[in-house]
Parts: C-alpha cells; sequence; structure tokens
C-alpha cells in the first residue's frame, strides 16, 4: 500500500466494498430466503461456466476450495437451511466476486458512492482514462462516481444487489428495471 492508499477516504471506498460482500452474504444467512439465494446462487453462479473455468484456471486455492463446497452443498438432497448459513461468508465471498465479474462498473459504482478527498480524485482520473482506453479491463474504472448505477443498486431488491445472474444473461438496465 503506499501512502495514499492508507488514508481514510481509501477506508470508506474498500469499506463499502465490504458492505457489497456483506449483502452478498446476508441473502445465505437469514433462514426465510436462503434455500431461495441457494437455489440462485446454483443456477447463476456455479453454472456460469466462464466463472467457473476462471476460478479453475486461476484461481486461488481458497477460491477453488469454495466452488468445491458450493458443489457438495448442492448434491445434499436433504438442504436445510442452516445447512447453507453455515457457508453463507463462502458463498457470499463466491457471490460477490461473481457480481464482479459480471459487472465490475456497477461493484465500482457501488463502491465509490460519497468517495471525497484522494479517492475520489483517483477516481475521476481513473473514470476518464478507461473513457479513452478501450479495453473491457476498464469497465470496472468506467464505474467510478456513476450515479445512474448507484441509483439503479440503491433502489434494487438484495437479490438484485448480489448480481444472481449469469454474466451472458446480464443487461444492466433490464436487470435493474430501468430500462
Amino acid at each position: 500500500m503506499t501512502l495514499l492508499s492508507n488514508r481514510p477516504d481509501t477506508y470508506r471506498h474498500e469499506a463499502r466494498h465490504g458492505l457489497h460482500y456483506k449483502t452478498c452474504c446476508v441473502i445465505f444467512e437469514k433462514s426465510e430466503i436462503c434455500l431461495d439465494a441457494f437455489r440462485s446462487f446454483c443456477e447463476n453462479v456455479l453454472e456460469d461456466r466462464e466463472f467457473i473455468e476462471l476460478i479453475e484456471r486461476r484461481g486461488s486455492e481458497l477460491q477453488q476450495k469454495f466452488i468445491h463446497r458450493a458443489q457438495i452443498l448442492r448434491t445434499n438432497q436433504n438442504l436445510l437451511p442452516q445447512d447453507i448459513s453455515n457457508l453463507a461468508v463462502e458463498l457470499g465471498a463466491l457471490t460477490y466476486q461473481h457480481a464482479y465479474f459480471v459487472d465490475p462498473r456497477m461493484c465500482e459504482a457501488v463502491a465509490s458512492y460519497g468517495d471525497t478527498g484522494i479517492t475520489k480524485i483517483v477516481g475521476l482520473v481513473n473514470k476518464t482514462a478507461a473513457s479513452i482506453i478501450p479495453h473491457h479491463h476498464t469497465l470496472a474504472l468506467k464505474g467510478y462516481g456513476d450515479r445512474k448505477s448507484q441509483s439503479m443498486f440503491k433502489n434494487a431488491e438484495l437479490f438484485q444487489k448480489a448480481l444472481l445472474v449469469k454474466k451472458v444473461d446480464y443487461k444492466r438496465n433490464r436487470f435493474f428495471n430501468s430500462e
């Protein structure tokens, strides 16, 4: 970390990423919705071949372990809410990573809400650079301060905030019902 990244405004930005991750965990913690959340997770994360292949090729050992545990849980014929909530942190981590895979721009828009100081300046510089560099890796950078995406996220349902959708089926405006 640089001296600039140790500033409180940078911590707040990263904490908003953490809150988004926590949102992805909550759907697996609440007994009244966790079975639906897990079904949706299986359908949209575990069956998103591009994401799973990316984890298999380049993911960490921990990510691969989380995928393996989720796949084992999926085969449980007598699945109980407690089985899912016991893995809420792991399922939430995979869900958040998948959300970033599906729409990095939305995830950065969420994290940049209310950015101040050097973090805001760096975000604006990154957003400007992303607008002139035609490359898919710059999608996240385009999300900094994206007010439309921030508004869509704010008004979204819990499952929408977790971005439980396969990447090939995702269209931001349609998914967040803003078309």
